[in-house]
């Protein structure tokens, strides 16, 4: 049996997670990727998970995730015009090549090498780099740290 009844109080003690200001440069470390396949438009997608590297025990911030669409799925996806936003519309040239040079720059961040043994789901995880927070809200989320871009 455990006694709780001094938790409370403990965690009053504590700090609150904080949202860095967007434009700030931080490091960060990849705690973890997602990687799943849309209901949408079938493309699979990689959703990195970070965490701010601190030694700090007064201030303490929320992980914050990005999201790319995984290129060879993706590009499959380009060369079949395949429907692929939400209005049934393919993906359009811009958008395609966006998204090709995020994931290299985020493969150039975290120092993945791609070769054709890469896991994506390991190749990043335990690693650090540095990336530009943004800020965004969401009514189910609330608001939160995104990237607005890695640095290389």
């Amino acid at each position: 049996m455990f006694n709780y009844s001094k938790l409370e109080k403990m965690a009053d003690k504590l700090p609150e997670p904080e949202i860095i200001e967007a434009g700030s440069q931080v490091e960060v470390r990849n705690t973890f990727v997602r990687i799943g396949t849309s209901d949408k438009n079938g493309v699979m997608y990689v959703a990195p998970v970070f965490e701010i590297v601190s030694d700090s025990t007064e201030h303490l911030y929320n992980d914050f995730s990005d999201f790319m669409w995984e290129p060879l799925s993706m590009t499959k996806a380009y060369e079949e015009k395949r429907p692929f936003n939400k209005d049934g519309t393919p993906l359009n040239f811009k958008a395609y090549s966006r998204n090709i040079k995020k994931f290299l720059t985020f493969c150039k961040c975290f120092d993945v090498v791609l070769d054709e043994n890469t896991n994506m789901e390991v190749a990043s995880v335990g690693r650090t780099g540095r990336l530009i927070v943004g800020i965004k809200s969401s009514e189910d989320r609330g608001t939160e740290n995104t990237v607005a871009q890695y640095v290389v």
